[in-house]
């Protein structure tokens, strides 16, 4: 398992394109072109060594960076490619120097802030998948009332993840996965616990008796981790029982512009100017997006293989739907 003290993708880091001097003793030094720099550490490429192995600590000077003899911990090195990876032994002038990176980065694009710029390409990517993904997508709006904050929901036709529900009159059976059981009024623990951040991820499980078709409702400690297990392995073998597990995954959303939508509404600018001002201000509405996807075949797999997913009892007890 990795370090997190070494996890650079903790951490803010510019990439910038300089050179360097890394000198390994008190005569042997060696010109390199740094890649990447943080306040923990620096990645760079020696251009001019032959040796195959450096000692533990060396000294760095970046001219164009103001930085002179700072020393560093070695922490990989690949004499083939020449690549170096190195660790701060001393974080101040590197804190001090991050900040005006920070501030360098804003108005020239030759100094990279690399964490913004992969989580802009990730968000993307997110965006990109969820929407060719074959699950639906429920979009919640602000509100106080649980119900009224459901807002739409997209689904492909190809879409699993409702069964063993149906549509009806373009209708989408929610509470089969959200409803509390036997609550007067309805409600939603679940739900309540995925929009309020206590949970990110949920299990809707429900078992279904061939015989009569009727669904009954599991917690996740219940089929996985309790003795009711082995008699719905024992169910399932002789083909008495269906498993449906639905998996709820809540995403916030950050971010009210990305580069999908950005790209979307500048495109519908140039055709019409009512929707697109709608449309801007309606997406500042909409705090959270709900996916539901299909793990029945992989959970029954595990339940007749024996393998039992980790599941805590404390918190199953308010998994109920």
């Amino acid at each position: 398992m990795m370090d997190e003290s070494l996890d650079k993708r903790r951490e803010i880091r510019f990439g910038i394109t300089t050179e360097a001097v890394v000198k390994t003793t008190l005569i042997n030094q060696f010109t390199a072109v740094v890649s990447d720099i943080s306040k923990t550490g620096l990645q760079l490429c020696l251009t001019d060594c032959n040796e195959h192995v450096l000692p533990p600590d060396v000294k760095v000077s970046i001219a164009e960076l103001k930085l002179k003899s700072q020393r560093y911990k070695v922490l990989d090195y690949d004499s083939v490619t020449g690549l170096l990876r190195l660790k701060a032994l001393n974080k101040e002038n590197l804190t001090r120097l991050v900040r005006q990176l920070h501030s360098v980065a804003m108005v020239q694009p030759r100094v990279q802030n690399l964490v913004k710029q992969h989580s802009m390409l990730f968000r993307y990517v997110w965006e990109l998948t969820c929407r060719h993904f074959p699950a639906p997508a429920l979009q919640v709006i602000t509100g106080r009332q649980m119900v009224n904050r459901l807002k739409t929901l997209y689904m492909p036709e190809c879409a699993a993840a409702l069964y063993p529900f149906e549509m009806s009159d373009h209708k989408a059976p929610l509470h089969g996965f959200f409803a509390d059981m036997g609550k007067s009024p309805p409600d939603s623990s679940a739900l309540r616990r995925l929009l309020q951040k206590a949970e990110r991820f949920h299990l809707a499980i429900n078992c279904e008796r061939k015989s009569d078709q009727k669904l009954i409702s599991l917690t996740a400690y219940q089929c996985f981790g309790s003795s009711l297990r082995n008699a719905i392995k024992q169910a399932l073998q002789e083909n008495e029982v269906g498993l449906y597990i639905c998996g709820i995954e809540c995403q916030i959303n950050r971010d009210i512009n990305t580069p999908m939508t950005e790209q979307r509404l500048a495109l519908l600018l140039k055709i019409d100017l009512d929707v697109h001002e709608k449309l801007l201000a309606l997406q500042k509405s909409y705090s959270h997006v709900i996916y539901l996807a299909d793990f029945s075949a992989f959970l029954n797999a595990l339940m007749l293989a024996s393998v039992v997913p980790s599941v805590r009892k404390a918190s199953a007890a308010n998994a109920a739907l």
